[in-house]
């Protein structure tokens, strides 16, 4: 009889705990929505108000906020201990729990009326980081919660773009992020150009913008160079400590990795590899100015330091300074410019390629080690370099190589001929090889150049930099296989080989058709802005400004400010399908095609 009712009671318990779980769920989904709202509530207050209601103690939304959240996160806490009977605490759980009783208790103190000046600060601070931790971990849920729509990833990774896009230009329109006003045509094509990392600017980065404008066009850069799907991928592993497949997969397609196993370990590489990086280098930019250079103290230093760092290693060539590196103070500072140019490259490798030689270093070392320290004996290991790190790095130093030489050539007796000795010189010249293949920093007068320098530059900028990786362009590896290609056609041979490896055929086809829809989007806009701009003759502004929209560079021949707002326009989406990638749009939009299980008869045509 016991054994029977058993069943019973046990469904009972089941039933129980059923709207428990229903009460901890609606608990969760009001923690997302409401930091959500917090965090853009915060940002609204910063962007319009510049802090002078969060600052009040008479400000009741955040009152009300913390006190929410407090009963909402030691509710979800409790349930979780003593009823769900779960073992395992979510640790972040606790922490906004912690956070948010602490202010709760500030408030019930009345610090600002009575307390210390530091205890008014400091729940200023821990008011404004939970709730920025608290908005960035709620917004990564729910981004990672997309997969659930199944959405094709090159569509997902497109919208990410144009979401950050538009999230960026309302931000640039808030009253304290410029100083005289900036519409929204601006603002946009502003906020494109950071997060497709080009660096075309209609308004003066040095001037127009306030320190508040000047971060969140550096923020947007940082995340337009990475990619919004980057960081949210790995917040929302975090937070979850787990993901679904699908979400693994959506991941595996964008950050070009071999399998699902490796993602998340992928991701966080390429985040920790790129904030080390900067920060080397904004050590190294430090260490090589002066207040003569930037004025203002340490604080100024430091801050151009990081800005012109992260601007450089996302190829994005934005500068706080009005002439860019052409500045009076900078153009002659050849260990900066050199600096600049290193940061630029390796941020246009690619992170797989970066990440690729990190492991192929750190087992050769360990390796080495083993055998003089430990006395092993050696051991012969694979190919651990990919075939794709051969091509990027072979394909990369004969571009600059061949950039340096002709900039050097071709410029010595004009826009070289301010800087004297040979060094010198070739600083400028390697920076001026390096900048066109999508960094945008100038250190030379543009407008000056030679037609030769520009025609080269031209090609450059078409090329742009590597796979997955912070630039744009058609992509080193699409230029090699495309011409490694070409002469294999030209002696007969159509299978491409490199390095005792055969290339598939459809590698080769997506090469070729890259090259073909690139000319088609670059001609498209040359000669929309040369139909709006029907008045001005200077074709070769408007196909230069096409070409480095195009490649996300960011050199311009003194042209981009007058333009008008449809050529901007025209602009705007070429930047953003040279950053996303026109085949990568195409795949988003267009249906995947379902092979056929027979195949036609196959006939020749006349080329």
């Amino acid at each position: 009889m016991n054994s029977g009712l058993k069943p019973f009671f046990d469904n009972i318990l089941l039933f129980s705990k059923k709207p428990v779980d229903l009460i901890h769920r609606l608990i969760l989904l009001a923690v997302m929505i409401l930091g959500i709202v917090g965090g853009l509530v915060l940002i609204y207050d910063l962007a319009f108000f510049n802090f002078q209601y969060f600052l009040k103690e008479e400000h009741l939304f955040f009152r009300v906020y913390s006190h929410l959240l407090f009963l909402l996160f030691s509710t979800s806490v409790l349930i979780k201990i003593f009823i769900l009977k779960k073992l395992k605490i979510d640790r972040f759980d606790i922490f906004f729990a912690l956070f948010f009783g602490i202010l709760v208790i500030f408030y019930y103190a009345g610090i600002e009326q009575s307390g210390p000046a530091f205890l008014s600060k400091l729940k200023v601070i821990i008011t404004f980081l939970t709730i920025i931790l608290l908005f960035i971990f709620e917004f990564s849920k729910s981004v990672s919660s997309l997969e659930r729509l199944r959405l094709n990833p090159s569509l997902l990774f497109t919208i990410s773009f144009v979401l950050i896009i538009l999230s960026g230009a309302f931000l640039l329109m808030a009253p304290n992020s410029t100083y005289k006003g900036i519409n929204f045509v601006n603002a946009l094509f502003t906020s494109t150009s950071a997060v497709c990392v080009t660096g075309l600017t209609v308004l003066d980065t040095a001037k127009d913008f306030t320190r508040f404008g000047q971060v969140v066009i550096l923020m947007l850069i940082q995340v337009g160079g990475l990619g919004i799907m980057t960081f949210t991928g790995l917040l929302g592993y975090i937070l979850s400590g787990n993901t679904t497949l699908q979400n693994q997969l959506i991941l595996k397609d964008l950050m070009n990795a071999k399998n699902t196993a490796e993602v998340f370990g992928f991701i966080k590489k390429i985040i920790v590899g790129t904030l080390l990086i900067e920060a080397v280098g904004a050590a190294f930019i430090f260490s090589n100015i002066d207040d003569k250079a930037v004025p203002g103290g340490i604080g100024e230093r430091l801050y151009f330091s990081v800005f012109h760092a992260v601007s450089a290693f996302c190829n994005a060539g934005f500068s706080t300074k009005t002439d860019n590196l052409y500045d009076l103070n900078l153009r002659y500072n050849y260990p900066f410019l050199t600096i600049i140019s290193f940061l630029i490259i390796l941020g246009g490798l690619g992170f797989p390629i970066m990440v690729n030689l990190y492991q192929y270093i750190k087992l050769h070392i360990i390796r080495r080690y083993n055998q003089f320290i430990n006395k092993q004996k050696f051991q012969h290991l694979p190919r651990l370099i990919q075939i794709q790190t051969f091509l990027v790095i072979g394909t990369t130093l004969f571009l600059l190589i061949f950039g340096t030489i002709a900039f050097y050539c071709l410029e010595y007796n004009n826009t070289l001929k301010e800087h004297t000795g040979f060094w010198s010189k070739l600083a400028v010249s390697f920076l001026g090889s390096v900048t066109p293949r999508t960094a945008g920093f100038n250190s030379v007068n543009m407008g000056e150049l030679r037609l030769t320098t520009i025609l080269i530059t031209f090609l450059l900028m078409w090329i742009g930099a590597s796979p997955a990786s912070t630039g744009g362009g058609i992509k080193t590896t699409t230029f090699a296989i495309a011409t490694m290609h070409y002469f294999n056609i030209a002696r007969g041979k159509f299978k491409l080989e490199f390095r005792r490896r055969e290339i598939s055929k459809e590698t080769v086809d997506k090469a070729l058709a890259v090259i073909s829809l690139s000319f088609v989007i670059l001609g498209f806009s040359v000669f929309l802005i040369s139909f709006f701009e029907a008045q001005n003759d200077k074709f070769l502004h408007i196909a230069f400004e096409a070409f480095s929209a195009y490649g996300t560079v960011g050199l311009s021949l003194n042209f981009t400010a007058s333009l008008s707002i449809p050529s901007k326009l025209v602009l705007v989406f070429t930047m953003l399908i040279g950053r996303v990638g026109v085949l990568t749009i195409l795949a988003g939009f267009i249906p995947a095609y379902k092979r056929k299980s027979f195949q036609y008869p196959k006939e020749d045509i006349v080329i």
